[in-house]
């Protein structure tokens, strides 16, 4: 079967033609765009999606046929359905790429092209975990530099799923913008109080309550009755004694102190073990595998220094 001329390719050549011609009438190339610009027979099949059928075997044989109307469909809409299928089934998203369009209801070729592309995103995206879960499992199952490459990889697969997860989520707020214009809906809600009943409402925000020592804090303004500002409680609380503990910038804590002198972050209740059960139990809770310990390095001291003894006796025994 001889492949069909794509309108893209004619509309180039129409391009060329009246480049050539050097700004004289080319009717060759008018000819060209014609063909290229007549619109379809209204009747065209479409596919899940929204594409249209290609008049060929491939999508025919292929493709379940959800059919609809397209109007005034023409070659170059038919080429451009036809290449996004094709980009679509070699991306391997074909399938979720057409109940992608189905689902958001896709009514021009940019929503379906921002369809396909989410559909690839999500593709990719749980590839990408499938990958990070099979190098985690082996992360357990082996060691050495086999497992830090195994960690590396999953780290990277993890990046890479996280920011097609992001890319996708930016898709579904680009489709929103676009149906939406970019406008904004602001929702105002009046709350209507009747007599003698209360209600809680934001009140506006005022510069700012000084209550000394440097301290400032945000009120509610005096026409709010229903919402006072509670000064001297909040007087109270900055009236605490601070903590005091030097910092790594070299400054004083301030937070409140607790009855210890300290704040929660400094120091709290704990102060360690003190009995001498505790004591002899504290570093058996951070015990690993002994390699370390005293004693084992002891025993490979001396296990070194008996190999050298035996070592200078073997070679004096050859030299005599």
């Amino acid at each position: 079967m001889s492949a069909q001329r794509k309108s893209g390719d004619t509309i180039l050549a129409a391009a060329r033609v009246r480049a050539e011609a050097n700004g004289a009438v080319a009717p060759i190339a008018d000819r060209y765009e014609a063909k290229a610009r007549t619109s379809l027979d209204p009747a065209t099949p479409r596919t899940a999606g929204g594409e249209l059928v290609p008049a060929d075997d491939f999508a025919t044989t292929t493709l379940p046929a959800i059919l609809d109307t397209l109007a005034n469909p023409d070659a170059v809409a038919a080429d451009a359905s036809r290449n996004r299928l094709d980009l679509a089934k070699e991306a391997g998203c074909l399938e979720m790429g057409l109940d992608t369009a189905d689902t958001i209801r896709a009514s021009d070729g940019l929503e379906r092209m921002l369809a396909h592309q989410l559909a690839t995103a999500r593709v990719a995206a749980m590839k990408a975990a499938v990958a990070m879960q099979q190098h985690l499992e082996e992360v357990g199952r082996t060691r050495g530099p086999s497992r830090q490459a195994a960690c590396v990889e999953a780290e990277r697969m993890a990046r890479a799923y996280a920011r097609l997860t992001g890319s996708f989520q930016a898709g579904m707020q680009t489709l929103q913008r676009v149906r939406s214009g970019g406008r904004q809906v602001v929702v105002v809600q009046h709350n209507h109080i009747g007599e003698g009943a209360q209600a809680v409402v934001a009140g506006s925000v005022t510069g700012g309550l000084r209550l000394g020592d440097g301290v400032g804090v945000k009120g509610i303004s005096g026409d709010q009755p229903h919402a006072p500002c509670s000064c001297d409680r909040l007087r109270g609380a900055f009236a605490a004694p601070r903590c005091g503990a030097r910092r790594r910038d070299k400054g004083s804590c301030r937070q409140p102190a607790m009855a210890n002198g300290r704040c929660r972050m400094q120091g709290g209740a704990s102060t360690g073990p003190q009995t001498p059960e505790g004591l002899e139990r504290s570093p058996r809770s951070t015990w690993k595998h002994g390699r370390y310990s005293a004693k084992a390095i002891a025993f490979r001291r001396r296990l070194a220094r008996t190999v050298r003894d035996l070592r200078a006796a073997t070679r004096m025994v050859e030299e005599q």
